[in-house]
């Protein structure tokens, strides 16, 4: 596999792929100084967990004839879930349609709106998260989610990317801001949180169906003294596992490798029948990561706060996922969705 870093492009473009199923997002996280708060923050254009999306993408490949191409923008979403001590506190997964979304570059950078949730990103490498929005998907009844921070990049945004997917089922992955400063404020309901941390910023644009395109991945960023590291092994559908081993140094690229695959220790089995394992090893680097019990899980993914360790004796809390693609609509995970995934009324 060739690695690629394309500097030339702006990696908060939107890329708007087309085709039926197409999907892209852009993804925010960060873990406080004391390591006990944790969030991800997402912009969807397109929602691939959404099934009334993806069951009519497949719909349409079938049989076009009979079948309309959906919109992919009837489907753009925002997902927010804040942790804390291993804890989901707070959670929404909303669905908006086309006249919600907006993105735009401009001598100011890069605006991207769903609804009334903000992300811009001034010419200094910093971002804007603006979030207000229900938190629906959570047992906390109607509460808002309300949110006012700054990712400061350690670096000038220039992005690297590589395609990750195959010639029939490309899926583009964008490194925006692995390393960044994060300040502000977090509120919903009654509940309250001044955060400052560390975060981190990517952005995925898959021209496929996700179930199409692969089996799993395997994800993950850690950061540890100045350096940022960073693994991501897809296994597509079909096609052979390939992979990238990432570090950073001050939020810029300083080693790329393949990774074709990462040892386990023994597997474990979620109620849903997905198998992962709470440790993972890369043999060249030399490190090991903890990943421990979910902080969250459903059908079709897991997702970690970890931590790493190496044998130059570096430490780093980080934050890590797990995606079975091909557990996407399937008939008895469907039903399971609309309780996390709401439409709110605009």
């Amino acid at each position: 596999m060739e690695l690629q870093n394309l500097a030339s492009t702006d990696p908060d473009r939107w890329v708007n792929p087309t085709a039926p199923g197409a999907h892209e997002w852009w993804y925010f996280d960060a873990i406080s100084d004391d390591g006990r708060d944790s969030f991800v923050i997402v912009w969807y254009s397109a929602l691939p967990f959404d099934p009334d999306y993806g069951l009519a993408s497949l719909r349409h490949i079938q049989n076009p004839g009979k079948y309309p191409k959906p919109n992919p923008l009837d489907h753009c979403a925002i997902g927010f879930s804040w942790y804390r001590d291993g804890k989901t506190v707070a959670y929404a997964l909303n669905r908006f349609r086309k006249e919600q979304f907006c993105h735009r570059m401009d001598n100011s950078g890069i605006h991207l709106n769903i609804h009334k949730n903000i992300l811009s990103r001034d010419n200094e490498g910093h971002y804007k998260l603006s979030i207000n929005t229900p938190a629906l998907g959570f047992g906390i009844g109607t509460s808002q989610i309300q949110t006012d921070l700054t990712f400061e990049s350690a670096s000038a945004v220039s992005g690297w990317e590589q395609d990750l997917g195959n010639s029939d089922h490309p899926h583009l992955w964008i490194l925006a801001a692995p390393d960044c400063q994060v300040r502000g404020q977090i509120e919903v309901g009654k509940k309250s949180l001044a955060f400052k941390g560390r975060g981190y910023h990517d952005h995925n644009a898959g021209g496929d169906e996700l179930s199409r395109s692969f089996h799993k991945w395997h994800w993950g960023r850690f950061h540890s003294g100045d350096s940022t590291k960073i693994y991501y092994v897809c296994e597509p559908t079909p096609g052979e596992s390939q992979g990238l081993w990432l570090e950073c140094h001050q939020g810029q690229v300083t080693e790329t490798r393949t990774l074709q695959k990462l040892e386990g220790s023994e597997p474990k089995r979620t109620v849903f029948g997905i198998r992962y394992e709470d440790q993972l090893r890369h043999a060249e680097s030399e490190s090991l990561w903890r990943l421990g019990k979910p902080v969250d899980q459903g059908p079709f993914y897991l997702r970690f706060v970890g931590q790493m360790e190496s044998s130059e004796g570096a430490h780093g809390l980080g934050i890590c996922e797990l995606l079975q693609a091909d557990h996407l609509h399937q008939r008895w995970f469907n039903w399971m969705i609309p309780y996390r995934l709401k439409q709110p009324k605009v």
